[in-house]
């Protein structure tokens, strides 16, 4: 057979064809993707479900609203179960719901992973001292003192003991790590030391004043 036609309408053929070919390749490469591409939208959608849950849980702890805290802490751990400030909503939002019990293995929970141990030292340091359970609390605050050596919070906690307890030894060193870290002036931390080191004599010349000869 001869087919016969003009430069014209090859062209306009051969670009039908050309578009053709282009938009059933787009066809077939979203076709390809789709299911990557509706997976991530739902991720989205869901982290953002679980973001608006944190922020809205945090406002209900603020204000004192355990039911809508509770609320909130279930949808964030729906959306984002391994986000670090959804284990904090749920301990929170149980600890407004005086349930005391799971908000303690929660934040024990914390000390498993290295984002939130720090954390969760804090809020079990918080609550032994609110408790009145000093040795915990000094353990606690010693734990926390030797995984982040720079918290401040820590150091001025387990100096606190210290002296209440007199032991004015383990004051010194705390002491001394503060300074070093720099979460006390150089000046207070001087006054300070002088200060226990005229307990530390004191105590020791009592002691010997009462030991029989």
């Amino acid at each position: 057979y001869d087919i016969e036609t003009s430069v014209f309408r090859a062209t306009v053929i051969l670009t039908i064809a050309i578009a053709t070919a282009v938009f059933l390749w787009s066809i077939a490469r979203t076709l390809w993707h789709s299911p990557a591409i509706i997976g991530e939208r739902i991720l989205n959608r869901r982290k953002k479900r679980g973001l608006d849950a944190l922020s809205s849980g945090m406002i209900a702890i603020g204000a004192g609203d355990k039911i809508l805290a509770s609320r909130y802490a279930v949808l964030a751990r729906n959306a984002l179960p391994h986000e670090p400030m959804t284990q904090l909503l749920r301990a929170q939002a149980a600890h407004l719901s005086g349930d005391r019990a799971p908000a303690r293995r929660i934040h024990e929970s914390m000390l498993s992973s290295p984002e939130t141990e720090q954390l969760g030292l804090r809020c079990l340091y918080l609550k032994a001292a609110r408790e009145g359970s000093g040795e915990a609390a000094r353990q606690l605050a010693e734990r926390a003192l030797k995984t982040n050596p720079k918290l401040g919070w820590s150091a001025d906690a387990l100096f606190d003991m210290q002296c209440q307890q007199k032991d004015w030894a383990g004051a010194l060193q705390t002491l001394d790590h503060a300074k070093r870290t720099g979460n006390v002036d150089k000046t207070i931390a001087d006054r300070k030391r002088a200060v226990l080191l005229t307990a530390k004599a004191i105590a020791v010349s009592i002691k010997e004043a009462v030991a029989p000869p």
